[in-house]
């Protein structure tokens, strides 16, 4: 009865390592399933975060270009007008100093 006994304790503990050993394999399972869809997660929020990113710098740059238009278009005229003046300024300019060097 007494080897009865022991054999029944030993099997019940055999029983319970098991247990506990699987125990310790679901949990890890549990814990590396959490880790993956956690890092799924942080990877699909950072793909959100920069796609806002590029829209918002996106729009940005076009107001930018919208609101710099203008300002370009009277430097670019101010330009042509400098660099193509016209035949009577010329001539003027060209009397002026022919003035001042026949004084």
């Amino acid at each position: 009865m007494a080897k009865e006994a022991v054999t029944k304790i030993k099997e019940a503990e055999e029983a319970a390592a098991e247990v506990i050993r699987q125990a310790a394999e679901k949990a890890r399972l549990i814990a590396e399933n959490s880790l993956q869809a956690a890092q799924a997660e942080k990877d699909s929020i950072i793909r959100s975060a920069v796609m806002a990113k590029e829209e918002k710098i996106a729009q940005a740059k076009k107001e930018a270009e919208e609101s710099c238009a203008p300002i370009i278009a009277d430097g670019s005229a101010e330009v042509t007008k400098i660099l193509n003046p016209g035949a009577d300024k010329f001539e003027n300019a060209v009397k002026a100093v022919m003035e001042r060097i026949v004084k």
